[in-house]
């Protein structure tokens, strides 16, 4: 499946209806914010005026998590370019773009969220950290950066934003499914004849 499909999923009705280029969140005049502007905005307004991350943010919107990125918080955000979901096969972007799917579309993108502000001092102390859906991702870093989460690599400074931190990542994150608990073992008959008492 070509790109620009993929891209089309995701992102064409964001285009038509908001205006990608120009848009104005929070009344910003223009979408080209300096990293020192954008500490003065929430995570979401930050994200819908980076092109890089349009199909992360048109997700969010999906998964209906816009309002909770807008509001008052600390969190870490991994946030997907563009470039990486280009790289998900597009039959999982299309099952996950599917109505039906919307508690799994939130539930891969709270694993990209952390309910806190993580240092990479705390990563570096505690590699395993939980996720926004309680999941636990590896978090490698050299105590001053992150380097990767995941099998993702960091590819961008930090974005400081008045309610989160943002960081840039070349992959999609997928929480890794739970294996089902194993089934008790049946207690034969003969078992049970062997220790009873008459």
């Amino acid at each position: 499946m070509m790109k620009s499909q993929r891209w089309t999923l995701w992102t064409v009705l964001a285009v038509l209806t908001l205006g990608l280029a120009g848009c104005r969140p929070e009344g910003v005049a223009s979408c080209r914010m300096t990293l020192a502007q954008m500490s003065a905005h929430t995570a979401f307004a930050v994200l819908r005026c980076q092109r890089r991350f349009s199909i992360f943010r048109h997700a969010i919107e999906k998964a209906g998590l816009a309002y909770t990125l807008a509001m008052p918080g600390d969190y870490t955000i991994f946030a997907p370019t563009n470039a990486a979901f280009n790289r998900v096969p597009y039959a999982t972007l299309q099952k996950l773009a599917q109505r039906r799917n919307r508690q799994a579309l939130r539930n891969l993108l709270w694993y990209h969220i952390t309910l806190f502000r993580l240092t990479p001092a705390m990563a570096r102390q505690a590699p395993n950290q939980i996720m926004g859906n309680q999941g636990k991702a590896r978090i490698v870093s050299n105590g001053k950066t992150f380097l990767s989460i995941d099998k993702a690599k960091i590819v961008g400074r930090p974005i400081i934003t008045r309610n989160a931190v943002i960081y840039p990542i070349d992959g999609v994150l997928f929480p890794a499914v739970p294996e089902p608990a194993p089934a008790p073992t049946p207690i034969s008959k003969t078992s049970h004849s062997g220790t009873m008492r008459r």
